[in-house]
């Protein structure tokens, strides 16, 4: 058991190994406004759904499937950054958020 769940005492078990991951973006710098650059987060949501259904069918495309999943994660941090958001300490209080939820087994 983790110190930290040893430390809450609020959990009685131990959910399986913690994912660690490091991905790294484009650091492209592209020159829209808020708004377009939501409207790029909106036409590459509608990309990644349609790659995804076709995850069920005979020959699933996992390359097509990345390709577009990564696309979506780069347009939605591009619009958090043109939007003013500080997206390292938003990803810093997500994993907070997500380590309270794992200590009480949510």
């Amino acid at each position: 058991m983790s110190d930290l769940k040893k430390a809450s005492g609020k959990c009685a078990k131990q959910k399986g190994r913690r994912l660690q991951l490091i991905i790294i973006l484009s650091d492209r710098d592209i020159p829209t406004t808020p708004s377009e650059q939501s409207a790029k987060v909106d036409e590459e949501i509608a990309e990644y759904l349609e790659a995804r259904a076709t995850l069920d069918g005979v020959q699933p495309d996992l390359e097509h499937y990345a390709e577009e999943a990564f696309d979506l994660m780069e347009a939605l941090v591009r619009e958090m950054r043109k939007r003013g958001v500080n997206v390292w300490l938003a990803n810093e209080k997500h994993l907070a958020k997500m380590r309270r939820r794992e200590q009480c087994g949510s």
